[in-house]
């Protein structure tokens, strides 16, 4: 009983830590260390590993890296609690260190140790595209400005429109004179309103205005003349740097992204989520499955027409792509599923932030589009966990929708994790009330 009182306790902690209260997550951590020392019987009893990593995370996001790196190079001594994602976990943390090493390094002007740490990871998982922006900040940091570029093309490819890369892309472009190619970027990021306050995207910009001696199309930056001819620049300088075979591949990798994009909200379509996702379900890996549903979806097409209905569609995707990124697929008409790479307690909270971001923001969107009056527009999701209320995709998926089924059926706004779902086995589900399946 005491060990479940030192979870919960670990569990309120990360709920404060995602929610940005810092102090508080501290305060519970210090709590559950002291209920370990008390099921142990000593004073003496190291942190749980999972509470010290947490602890270090807190101590990262508020700059405290010298405090940080005490506490993530003793994790690098000890071995994790969860044996299954041993690799994972020790990966995250050299990553930490690597951060922790870069930043420290940065007021002395030494980088040697983030640079190693960092190219270890990346030797290890190419894929890693944290690890990939951090050793292009080193080497840009180290005014490698072409070593840089290269790194940040790569992450721009496998990852559209981070706007974070596309300003560094910029800066190595003007360092290394092509200004041209800086301005394209630019220009086209002016179009982001919250960039134009950021200060590094405000310096760069002002910067290629004052060396051009051209003044940006401000009342239309998505497209003006002087970014289509930047752009033509700007290929033909790309194009000169890649192979026929990586060419061929940014051509399938757009084709792929076509056929994956639901072209109404811009999310993931279905044949993603069968293609990338339902595959997952075969693995030992702990997904949470959420059903989502938008209540009364008929009732405002049919009231409003569906001009009204496509705005809602397209607003609810941006919502969820906020919320879940890139793990949220339109299944067809107002059927959405997101999926969470955790247990079900953690992707409800998700899940209910989703919700009331739809609640409270969607019929505003709709009323300021059409300058009418529109009823309050809400949705309703049932969760479900693999492998612990299934074996196999199949079953979560049933159990999943019979949540949401009930959650449509007894009230609806609202998000169903229990109950609706006793699996006798693989193929027979049983209805029942929530509640009374624990």
């Amino acid at each position: 009983m005491d060990e479940i009182i030192t979870r919960d306790l670990y569990r309120d902690a990360q709920i404060n830590y995602k929610k940005g209260n810092f102090s508080t997550a501290l305060e519970i951590l210090q709590k559950a260390h002291e209920a370990e020392q008390q099921i142990k019987g000593s004073q003496d009893v190291p942190v749980d590993y999972d509470i010290l990593f947490l602890t270090g995370q807190i101590y990262y996001s508020v700059s405290d890296f010298d405090q940080a790196k005490l506490i993530f190079l003793n994790l690098n001594s000890r071995e994790p609690n969860d044996q299954e994602h041993k690799e994972e976990i020790i990966e995250q943390i050299k990553l930490y260190l690597a951060y922790i090493y870069y930043y420290l390094g940065r007021k002395t002007g030494t980088t040697e140790v983030a640079l190693s740490l960092v190219n270890e990871i990346a030797k290890k998982n190419k894929t890693n595209i944290y690890a990939l922006e951090l050793l292009a900040d080193i080497l840009y940091f180290n005014k490698d400005y072409s070593g840089a570029l290269d790194i940040y093309l790569r992450i721009q490819r496998a990852v559209d429109n981070l706007n974070r890369v596309l300003i560094k892309m910029a800066y190595c472009y003007y360092y290394l004179g092509e200004t041209p190619e800086a301005a394209t970027i630019c220009d086209s990021l002016y179009a982001v309103s919250e960039l134009r306050t950021d200060p590094d995207f405000k310096q760069l910009y002002d910067a290629i205005q004052e060396k051009s001696k051209v003044k940006f199309n401000e009342e239309n930056p998505n497209m003006n003349v002087l970014q289509k001819l930047f752009l033509k620049l700007f290929d033909r300088q790309i194009t000169k740097s890649l192979t026929k075979e990586v060419q061929h591949e940014r051509r399938m990798n757009l084709m792929q992204r076509k056929l994956y994009t639901d072209l109404l909200t811009g999310i993931n379509n279905r044949l993603c989520f069968e293609e990338k996702i339902k595959p997952k379900f075969e693995q030992k890996e702990i997904i949470s499955l959420i059903f989502f549903d938008i209540d009364k979806f008929k009732a405002i097409n049919d009231t409003y027409g569906h001009d009204i209905g496509d705005i809602v569609l397209r607003k609810y995707g941006e919502i969820g792509k906020d919320i879940f990124s890139r793990d949220i697929f339109r299944i067809g008409g107002e059927e959405f599923i997101a999926v969470y790479f955790g247990n079900k307690d953690e992707a409800l909270l998700i899940a209910e932030k989703f919700r009331k971001l739809i609640g409270s923001e969607l019929a505003l969107h709709v009323n300021t589009e059409k300058n009418i009056s529109l009823h309050k527009v809400t949705c309703s999701g049932g969760i479900a966990e693999y492998p612990k209320e299934g074996n196999n995709y199949e079953n979560i998926s049933k159990l999943a929708d019979a949540r949401l089924y009930y959650a449509k059926e007894h009230g609806r706004n609202q998000i169903i994790t229990e109950g609706q779902g006793l699996i006798k086995s693989d193929s027979e589900i049983k209805l029942i009330e929530p509640g009374t399946v624990k």
